[in-house]
């Protein structure tokens, strides 16, 4: 009776264990899943500080993430018209034999700073700009600050058109200093070359929601893309499928004849005439090594050059040979053992 417990038991625990194990391949599925372009948005979260609801982009912001269906959080942040982001890192928990999404959350290291076209005026007036952005940045814990300047190049339009103009019409324009665009950009480039603070130039609100939009996107599939690139940095750039003229092999392996005639066109003057003549005669690589197997090494080398290729169609098709020069290449290629071998002076 002891022994038939045992037994229930020991199935048991080995049923639970392939549970568990079928649980956590599940949740880790899951969790990459999330990390995926088009899932990892829900995963950020935009956090807008109170003060730019009171700008007249700031609704439109909360209406475009809504309909993207991107979290976002209403604070007041430690620097005035500041959006910052939070991303939630998932991981999978096993305590206890019981496989669960667990989450932690981070605060990105990106900050985008909204300042309108009065503010911008009055601080480059007052010698102020670069000492005010850098303090901001040093509060924000040196995040890197980008900078959304709102409404300048209405302002410099305005003060361009009175110059030529002449024109007496007041507007808002005319009760502040006005200043040149040229000092704007020496500002802006001193702030980006001793700083790191980049800007972007905004005239409406569509222009804020894109920018916020584009850095949410981002920030948000940044490790994707980051252990994307890991992987594809660990393969040879011959063999990634990134490039234009790839060929896909499905899984009944069609596609694979293509593969191989574009491995054969890598060798200099390798035309498309060329390969067909001798992917008619080996159609695979291991057809190909099978018959240099069974060669002497001066019987490899000339293999392929007596292989006919046909130039034009018809009954007056001109014929000529893959050659010895081509032939010895290939064999060489295919068959050494020392990786260093400099196959020709053209390859």
């Amino acid at each position: 009776m002891e022994k038939e417990e045992d037994t229930k038991s020991k199935k048991q625990k080995l049923i639970d264990s392939k549970n568990n194990a079928k649980a956590m391949k599940n949740a880790l599925q899951q969790v990459n899943n999330n990390l995926k372009q088009g899932e990892c948005l829900k995963l950020v979260t935009v956090k807008i500080d109170e003060n730019i609801f009171g700008c007249e982009f700031g609704i439109s912001i909360i209406n475009v993430l809504d309909e993207a269906n991107i979290k976002h959080e209403r604070i007041s942040q430690p620097v005035p018209n500041i959006i910052t982001w939070t991303k939630e890192i998932q991981f999978v928990d096993n305590e206890n034999d019981q496989a669960q999404i667990c989450s932690t959350y981070s605060d990105e290291n990106y900050a985008v700073l909204i300042l309108n076209w009065i503010q911008i005026v009055d601080l480059i007036e007052k010698s102020l700009f670069k000492n005010y952005i850098i303090e901001k940045r040093t509060i924000l814990s040196n995040k890197k600050v980008t900078l959304g300047l709102y409404g300048l190049q209405r302002y410099f339009k305005h003060w361009k058109c009175k110059k030529n103009e002449n024109t007496k019409k007041k507007t808002i324009y005319d009760n502040t200093p006005k200043i040149s665009p040229k000092v704007l950009e020496s500002e802006l480039t001193e702030l980006q070359i001793l700083a790191g603070i980049n800007h972007r130039t905004l005239e409406t609100p569509e222009d804020l929601n894109n920018m916020v939009l584009q850095f949410t996107k981002s920030i948000a599939e940044a490790q994707f893309k980051f252990e994307k690139r890991s992987k594809e940095e660990q393969v040879n750039c011959f063999v990634k499928n990134s490039n234009r003229d790839c060929v896909r092999v499905d899984k009944d392996g069609n596609g694979l004849q293509r593969v191989w005639q574009q491995q054969l066109m890598q060798f200099t003057l390798a035309s498309l005439e060329i390969v067909q003549a001798i992917t008619s005669k080996y159609p695979s690589p291991d057809s190909l090594f099978e018959a240099y197997e069974n060669c002497t090494p001066e019987d490899g080398e000339r293999l392929l050059q007596d292989l006919l290729i046909r130039r034009t169609a018809g009954p007056i098709a001109f014929q000529r040979k893959v050659g010895p020069e081509m032939s010895k290449k290939i064999y060489s290629f295919f068959t050494s053992d020392d990786g260093n071998t400099i196959i020709s002076a053209d390859d």
